[in-house]
């Protein structure tokens, strides 16, 4: 099963085609440069362009693809619209998205002096650039007229494609020679106390409204600023402007955020950009104006809301811009655009934000809920950044592709003790002897009982136990004794896989009744002296149960279990 993640020093998830899907995956980082720095990643920030690459909507992902980087635009609903106008736009797909990776120093190369090990840093969006041209010179690595290398699927200085954060460590290329004197660029050091996982988002969403926010001189107390849009960019511009001394209020399209904007972020406004006498209120009254939206949206309204001399940046992506010159003109108004930030505005954003405790609002996962987060992504349902807690939960996956967790030829997930937390787990199921059938599990439905079971609850759970008795999927292998199945035949397996077959019960297929009692499908003895291991694995082996032609077998799972006990009636169990 070691095999089927692939071989190599390093383990990530990666997406394997256009489904998106992440799983374990094992590669190879390359070996230290004099140059390098090793890091061993802690936490990795998640963005809608990990969606974006994971599912090739750009046409240019490269499989296997470990994703860890970040669109421009975090704020998720509207970022749709971002990929739309990347595909018209491939030399912008190059350099508008980023990576938020955080870490510690493991090992350094021997020219690298600004770092040692211990140091906690972290990584963004790009790796390396061509350091010759004039936007590198002045650290805009992000406008390198070469393209900068992303970090993950882009070719890299070693001939390899890259591959982002979602893994356990990253070398990356530190510092280079120029002229007569050396520059350190993509690695950037994390202040002492300032939490990791907090730091994370700083290296897409902070950065990505912190930069146009210097570059305009939006950092003036007393000075006015509007917010459009309250998503994982929108959330950072707020906490900004408080942190620089401006007054800020925040346009959204939704009534349902004007508690949060104002009690928990500390908005002084907030507007709803649908109500006419609400936008009204505003007109002329502010200095600068954040635009994080990127589904498509009038620009006139907002405009209009800026003072004489007033600036608009746009870092979303809308499919287009539809302007009225009266509007700028007139009001002798600036709109501007802006995408990430080079290396050097990145450290400084670094260094305020450990300065004055600007901390990212997060909801902190396990890299086994990535697939989960991805999609709830999709439909903005986070607050207001998903970040992987690598350090916490890749390393049962080290553990099972490494073979600590034992060898085996089935791949399940187990839980290791009461917290209920499953991870990989290899195992062996049994030889088929002549009476059974090997199916490869294609769906295993959820049942309350694996809650019971895996956080034993009821103080017999066999511990490590792979849960999963709503199982169905495709008969691989037949003992020479079974007649009824044939290999390709869809079918089911319930919440018991063996019983007596001789007590009354028994023998009128009553065997949830047996006396002996019946072996359930999990945390049984076997018949061949084993504990039973469940359905979230790759496949079963067992004593029989069809699933007739046709009948979905996503929908055959919960029958197994739900299904059969809502049937049930005092003559017919």
């Amino acid at each position: 099963m070691a095999g089927e993640c692939g071989e190599g020093n390093c383990l990530g998830w990666a997406a394997r085609d256009v489904s998106g899907t992440l799983s374990p995956y094992k590669f190879n980082r390359r070996d230290l440069r004099n140059d390098d720095v090793s890091i061993k990643i802690t936490y990795c920030g998640v963005c809608y362009a990990d969606v974006i690459w994971t599912r090739n909507k750009l046409g240019d992902s490269k499989y296997p693809l470990v994703p860890g980087y970040v669109l421009l635009n975090s704020n998720t609903k509207e970022s749709v619209s971002a990929c739309v106008y990347a595909t018209y736009t491939v030399r912008l797909a190059r350099f508008v998205c980023r990576h938020e990776i955080a870490g510690v120093v493991q090992a350094v190369g021997s020219d690298v002096k600004r770092f040692k090990v211990g140091d906690h840093v972290g990584v963004g969006t790009y790796v390396d650039s061509c350091r010759d041209c004039e936007y590198c010179n002045v650290f805009r690595e992000v406008h390198c007229v070469n393209f900068p290398t992303g970090t993950f699927n882009r070719l890299d200085s070693d001939g390899t494609i890259t591959k982002g954060g979602y893994s356990s460590y990253i070398v990356v290329r530190e510092r280079q020679f120029h002229a007569y004197y050396y520059v350190d660029r993509f690695v950037d050091k994390i202040p002492d106390g300032y939490p990791l996982e907090k730091a994370a988002p700083l290296l897409c969403a902070g950065i990505t409204v912190y930069a146009p926010m210097m570059r305009h001189k939006m950092n003036q107390p007393g000075k006015s600023l509007g917010v459009v849009g309250l998503g994982g960019l929108g959330h950072m511009a707020v906490k900004f402007g408080k942190a620089f001394g401006l007054n800020v209020t925040i346009i959204s399209t939704s009534e349902s955020k004007r508690e949060e904007a104002i009690k928990v972020l500390k908005a002084d406004k907030f507007v709803v950009s649908s109500d006419e006498q609400q936008m009204q209120s505003l007109t002329k009254s502010l200095d600068f104006i954040i635009d994080t939206a990127s589904g498509d949206h009038p620009f006139d309204p907002y405009l209009s809301l800026l003072k004489i001399d007033g600036v608009m940046v746009l870092v979303g992506f809308p499919s287009e811009i539809r302007i009225s010159p009266l509007t700028l003109n007139f009001g002798a108004r600036s709109l501007a655009g802006s995408v990430t930030g080079g290396t050097k505005e990145r450290q400084e954003m670094i260094d305020f934000c450990a300065a004055n405790k600007v901390y990212p609002d997060i909801e902190l996962i396990g890299i086994d809920y990535i697939n989960e987060a991805l999609d709830r992504l999709t439909k903005s349902d986070v607050k207001y950044r998903f970040v992987i807690d690598i350090a916490n939960s890749l390393k049962y996956n080290i553990r099972a592709m490494d073979g600590e967790c034992g060898e085996g030829n089935c791949l399940g997930w187990a839980v290791r003790e009461a917290s209920g937390t499953l991870s990989p787990y290899r195992f062996n199921r049994r030889d088929l002897r002549s009476d059974d059938i090997s199916v490869k599990i294609t769906h295993c439905g959820v049942c309350y009982a694996d809650v019971f079971s895996t956080r034993n609850q009821f103080g017999h759970s066999q511990y490590p136990l792979v849960p999963g008795h709503e199982i169905v999927g495709v008969v691989q292998e037949v003992g020479s004794d079974v007649e009824r199945f044939k290999v390709g035949d869809h079918v089911g397996v319930g919440t018991y896989v063996d019983s007596c077959r001789e007590c009354e019960y028994c023998n009128v297929f009553r065997e949830v009744y047996c006396v002996r009692p019946a072996t359930f499908t999990y945390n049984r003895l076997d018949s061949d002296g084993t504990i039973t291991k469940g359905g979230f694995s790759s496949y079963i082996v067992v004593r029989e149960r069809q699933i007739p032609d046709g009948y979905p077998l996503d929908k055959a799972a919960p029958l197994l279990c739900a299904g059969i006990t809502s049937v049930c009636t005092d003559d017919a169990p």
